[in-house]
């Protein structure tokens, strides 16, 4: 196989494997709105439970108004909790997007090898976990902290 041809079949690796990383960060975007639904779920729980704090005025007294306080409370966690998890897996996949970006042109660049192949594979195994250990453990401790909270208030 001549340099062109070889250089041409390994330029159509290197763009399979760019079409591989962008599908895989297709999927971390999925997993992504699938945790703004959690949340979205969550705060919609916590609204029902504040109109079911609402019905029960006088019947508590003065607790209300300190539970009230602590769903507002909740629910700032809850945008604040939002937010940091949107932002750091934002920050985590431009990062990975850009460490990809640079190690695809790189090696297209100076020489283009099986290497490359091993290398695409295993930045997007590790961005894949990486990115799931991040939202499992963000969504963790944001449940954790909700019910926490909740339950404190509750009792």
């Amino acid at each position: 196989m001549g340099s062109y041809a070889r250089y041409t079949h390994n330029i159509n690796v290197v763009n399979k494997k760019v079409d591989i990383n962008t599908t895989n960060i297709n999927t971390v975007n999925n997993k992504v709105e699938s945790v703004k639904t959690d949340i979205t779920n969550i705060k919609a729980k916590v609204n029902q439970n504040s109109k079911d704090i609402e019905g029960l005025k006088g019947k508590v007294g003065t607790q209300i108004t300190n539970i009230q306080q602590d769903i507002t409370n909740i629910n700032n966690n809850i945008d604040a909790k939002f937010t940091k998890i949107n932002n750091d897996i934002d920050v985590k996949i431009d990062n990975k997007i850009t460490n990809i970006t640079n190690n695809v042109v790189n090696n297209v660049n100076t020489n283009i090898d099986a290497s490359v192949k091993k290398h695409i594979e295993a930045n997007n195994t590790n961005i894949i976990n990486q990115v799931n250990q991040n939202i499992k453990n963000e969504i963790q401790n944001n449940n954790t902290t909700i019910l926490n909270q909740v339950d404190q208030k509750i009792e």
